[in-house]
């Protein structure tokens, strides 16, 4: 069997994994990995408030691009806020700083922490200038696609797996931000990554996005995994309505980027529209993403150990991670005839690892 890359849905491969299919177990939302060099895991907060404030708070047990590290904790905060306005903290803490659970979320890095039990989660981060507490509560329960693993190599050697343990719910956020205290409500969104490879060693790039509109909640993603695996691309989609799922089979899902400009900061080729068309019999599903504007873009070269800079140039590393704001509009057809709609904002991002993506490539 040739080299290859798969989403792990098969009967063994739940049996292998200890996995139950369509069901979520507490463990899987805790730490997964040993923390050793080549591994690495992050657990990832979104909301998108009321007033327009979007924030994103990242636990991670090393850098995503240096997992080759030994235990490395950090915790990362990123704040748009309504007037435009942007605030990034990442704060490096030393390996006896951290603790986790394996039976569940039970996440400490410092004075930060992340626990919750699948349904409903508590947040709280002390960076520099930021103080936050946040309760999330689920109103889509925790799903993964198949077991949520992907596969790289002949013999399954390498993975990387996600879990969006929250793939919506309702969030409530005080902070304290340069000396001001708020409140806000708004909706959230949790998942949890690991891995025993470097990603950008089994992927080329991925579109992720999430979001909800006139009763409707998706998370997508289109992964592209690296020229070394065929390229091949491995969708991901998930649509509820009203809180219950009813389309989840992202090999029925065909991606479409469109609209292609380059970034100035990057030099990369990004698109202005993303879009999923999920068909299945008589149900249809069209998810598209339209920017209005680039929230991030940067190179991730720049967050690697001064020493390691030269080395990624020179290997060709030219990676980068943009963050857009726009509109999620999502459409639902019943034997050709409209069925539902919805509009409203949403934040999604694209990770892009390999050399692709140079000019105006459209994948």
């Amino acid at each position: 069997m040739g080299i290859r890359a798969r989403i792990a849905s098969g009967g063994r491969d739940y049996a292998t994994l200890g996995l139950r299919p369509g069901h979520v177990q507490p463990f899987e939302d805790g730490m997964r990995t040993s923390g050793r060099a080549g591994t690495y895991e992050w657990w990832y907060f979104d909301a998108r408030l009321s007033d327009g404030t979007k924030l994103v708070i990242t636990f991670f047990t090393k850098p995503l691009v240096s997992p080759g590290r030994p235990l490395s904790p950090a915790v990362s905060v990123d704040l748009d806020l309504p007037d435009g306005g942007n605030i990034h903290r990442i704060a490096d803490y030393p390996a006896a700083s951290f603790d986790a659970s394996t039976d569940g979320c039970d996440v400490r890095i410092g004075p930060n922490t992340f626990r919750g039990d699948l349904h409903r989660y508590r947040i709280h981060v002390e960076l520099e200038g930021i103080e936050a507490d946040v309760v999330l509560t689920g109103t889509v329960p925790g799903w993964r696609p198949g077991t949520g693993y992907w596969f790289f190599g002949k013999r399954d050697e390498y993975y990387f797996a996600w879990l969006p343990a929250v793939p919506q719910g309702e969030a409530e956020v005080s902070m304290t931000v340069g000396g001001v205290r708020q409140h806000g409500s708004g909706t959230g969104y949790h998942d949890h990554n690991w891995g025993n490879r470097p990603v950008a060693k089994l992927i080329d790039h991925w579109y992720w996005g999430r979001g909800s509109a006139g009763g409707y909640s998706v998370v997508t993603a289109a992964v592209t995994a690296a020229k070394r695996y065929g390229s091949v691309q491995l969708p991901v989609f998930l649509l509820a309505k009203d809180g219950q799922i009813v389309a989840d089979d992202g090999s029925k899902a065909a991606f479409a980027p469109s609209g292609f400009f380059q970034d100035p900061d990057t030099g990369k080729a990004v698109p202005s529209v993303i879009g999923f068309d999920y068909r299945d019999g008589a149900e249809r599903y069209l998810v598209t993403y339209t920017r209005t504007s680039t929230v991030l873009a940067a190179r991730l070269g720049s967050y690697l150990p001064r020493r390691a800079r030269l080395a990624a140039r020179l290997a060709g590393f030219s990676g980068a991670y943009f963050r857009f704001s726009g509109t999620l509009d999502v459409r639902e057809f019943r034997d050709g005839r409209p069925a539902g709609a919805g509009q409203a904002p949403a934040l999604w991002e694209l990770m892009r690892l390999g050399r692709s993506g140079q000019r105006h490539s459209r994948a």
